[in-house]
């Protein structure tokens, strides 16, 4: 689906309202027009999608609409200054809420009062879970959870990325998906492309859990084969993430250290940082409390990463041992147009 309007020929789930009163009342904030109107109508034949192949026809499927229209709600939610824990609170507990596209401020971000996420992790985690995807309230640019303190929180309580999709294409996606998926697969097919709606593909690999605080780890080693639809050469960004990561063996207010290696189950503590296979090093201050800890590897996973399954080993230096909530590998890769 395109819109035609002013000069423009735009796609449908790139499209947003930016004026009441303009001729050019409709934008793409985030993608190129599909096409210029003037003498001639141009169109950038690079930009279309790919029509259904031969003996797949488009069919629009109504079931969906009327079925999933009767059992649940989903709601658009635009954060604001002042926004209370007790008014999610009401509006999360609405009956038969089962999705919400939150607006988020700038690249993800949200109140990090203690109140307000405990009622984010109550409605994605409780016994009747509703799923939370955060879009960015800003017309132009796109959601990068765990960018900065503020949205790690609700990366960690399970809120989805919505990368650069509009609101508008977020609500739509939401309802469709609740409609075909569930459990897991809700997550998977919000990040990955569909129509155009985004730029990029997100396979989020979650490596499991690390230890406890009674019983910390020297060495962690986990792998996964990551979804078929992730292609390699087109990986854009791979960011590794280390949640709630905690220390022993070290007294407070001195520096731990933990690398992480790609597809190197045997490294150690032995292992020299300058082993190609060491994507990332932690240097962190421990001050008694579990933190967050988060890298950016782009270079190095595409350097590293090869066909099969992807595994990380996570080994702390130094004697000391370590324990997580959780060790996850995000890779971005470029999306169909």
């Amino acid at each position: 689906m395109v819109l035609c309007f002013a000069d423009k020929v735009l796609r449908g789930c790139r499209v947003t309202k930016i004026s009441t009163h303009d001729w050019a009342g409709f934008d793409s904030p985030n993608f190129p027009p599909l096409g210029t109107i003037g003498e001639h109508i141009k169109i950038n034949t690079k930009l279309i999608w790919e029509g259904p192949k031969e003996g797949k026809d488009f069919f629009i499927n109504e079931e969906i609409a009327t079925e999933v229209m009767r059992k649940i709600e989903v709601l658009e939610l635009g954060l604001f200054p002042g926004f209370k824990a007790s008014q999610l609170k009401t509006i999360l507990g609405l009956p038969n809420v089962k999705g919400v596209v939150l607006r988020t401020f700038g690249n993800g971000n949200a109140p990090g009062n203690p109140q307000f996420l405990q009622v984010i992790d109550d409605a994605i985690n409780g016994p009747d879970p509703c799923t939370i995807l955060s879009v960015t309230k800003c017309p132009k640019g796109m959601v990068e959870m765990g960018m900065y303190a503020a949205s790690i929180a609700l990366l960690e309580r399970g809120v989805i990325s919505g990368l650069d999709m509009t609101g508008e294409a977020a609500m739509a996606k939401l309802f469709w998906t609740l409609g075909t998926q569930t459990g897991p697969g809700i997550a998977a097919q919000l990040q990955i492309n569909q129509r155009g709606e985004q730029s990029e593909n997100l396979f989020d690999l979650h490596y499991g859990t690390g230890g406890s605080k009674d019983e910390p780890v020297d060495r962690f080693t986990g792998s996964i084969a990551p979804d078929s639809r992730l292609l390699r050469p087109k990986l854009s960004r791979s960011v590794v993430r280390l949640s709630g990561a905690g220390f022993s063996g070290i007294e407070y207010g001195h520096v731990a250290r933990v690398r992480i290696f790609m597809n190197h189950p045997d490294a150690s503590s032995t292992t020299p940082a300058d082993d190609p296979r060491c994507v990332a090093e932690f240097i962190h201050l421990w001050e008694g409390e579990p933190a967050t800890l988060i890298q950016d590897i782009t270079e190095k996973t595409t350097a590293v990463m090869d066909q099969g399954n992807i595994s990380l080993t996570v080994v702390p230096l130094d004697g000391v041992k370590v324990w997580f909530k959780g060790l996850y590998l995000a890779l971005f890769s470029e999306a169909a147009f």
